[in-house]
């Protein structure tokens, strides 16, 4: 529901009306969020103190009444074109699965909990046993005539949509950050919310200020990550340290950990997990702020031009099996990940 103006507001109201409308466009169709603060009642009050202000709120409204509604050409489309649908698989993955009797999934091999590898036990974590508890559902579901087997391979965070995009696997598991526009890519349900925060030590803790350019400061960031795009974005005088490769989030918390660098940027969940299975506490590791710099919303990595795939794969996440295996290996990072989400949709 988007809040509008009549007509006979418009005629009445005239520049209060023209500014409120303004930045109410600015702010949501153009994502300029310094025109936020503007779209308050307090602000509505103190520019009509001469001019009472009458508003309307409109539940529905055609394209071209949205159009009309706004004065001149609107600076972005107010209703986007419809998406072009991806041309279909040659064979449905349900069918190939069927066919073949295997179920081609990648993982993680660098971030706990959803996928690394425990010295004792193997491939461990969240999305190996989402693997097999995906395995088991499809030899029930589908019923094929070979056995259904699981084909696992490594990915990382520069090759994991191209290993679903080139087809080598049906999806891809792991922190996978939800983003628009990845080719060929498709998202599914949400699996987990978290966000990004420097690692530090509590001696370093007052000079990492988020608030602050952090000038000539040594920053680590995964290569290839979002975090990397945010680090640079936001901070660019910052002195960035590019870590990679299967151990790369390891590297980076060892060189805070050493004084080496002086913060990591990374997702509090995977840098927590890290840091466990390094045996280092906090303190005199520390994490800053309180509330998280980015908001990421995790999903598995699936293709975009094979729909019952997709509806397969959600189905499978919201039945027991799926719910369990996130229960099991997410389950305790529960709390965290609510608070996040409730920031993050509020803030």
């Amino acid at each position: 529901m988007y809040p509008t103006f009549s007509p006979a507001s418009i005629e009445t109201l005239g520049p209060v009306t023209t500014r409120v409308d303004g930045c109410f466009l600015r702010a949501h169709l153009q994502g300029q969020e310094q025109y936020l603060p503007y779209l308050s009642a307090a602000y509505a009050e103190a520019i009509s103190q001469a001019q009472p202000m009458v508003m309307d709120i409109i539940t529905s409204l055609t394209g071209a009444q949205v159009n009309a509604a706004y004065h001149g050409p609107p600076p972005v489309a107010l209703v986007p074109s419809p998406a072009v649908p991806p041309p279909p698989r040659e064979e449905s993955i349900l069918s190939a699965i069927e066919r073949t009797g295997e179920l081609r999934i990648a993982m993680r091999r660098d971030a706990p909990p959803f996928g690394y590898v425990d010295s004792n036990t193997g491939w461990a974590g969240y999305c190996p046993n989402l693997a097999l508890a995906l395995r088991d559902y499809l030899r029930e579901e589908i019923q094929a005539e070979v056995a259904i087997e699981l084909v696992e391979l490594p990915s990382s965070l520069a090759d994991r949509f191209d290993l679903v995009r080139d087809g080598q696997v049906y999806l891809e598991c792991g922190p996978n950050s939800i983003q628009e526009g990845i080719e060929g890519i498709e998202f599914s349900n949400l699996i987990f919310a978290t966000g990004s925060r420097f690692l530090t030590t509590t001696a370093k803790a007052p000079t990492v200020n988020p608030a602050l350019a952090l000038d000539g400061l040594a920053i680590g960031v995964l290569a290839n990550s979002t975090n990397e795009t945010f680090l640079q974005e936001r901070y660019p005088a910052a002195a960035i340290t590019r870590f990679d490769g299967p151990t790369g989030r390891a590297d980076a918390i060892q060189s805070v950990n050493n004084g080496q660098i002086d913060a990591f940027l990374g997702d509090d969940i995977l840098t927590l997990a890290e840091m466990d299975r390094l045996n280092l506490t906090q303190p005199p590791l520390t994490l800053v702020p309180e509330i998280p710099l980015t908001c990421e919303y995790y999903s598995l990595a699936l293709p975009n031009n094979d729909p019952a795939w997709v509806a397969t794969v959600n189905t499978f996440l919201r039945a027991k099996a799926g719910e369990d295996t996130w229960s099991t290996w997410l389950g305790e990072f529960a709390p965290d990940s609510i608070n996040t989400l409730a920031y993050c949709l509020n803030r």
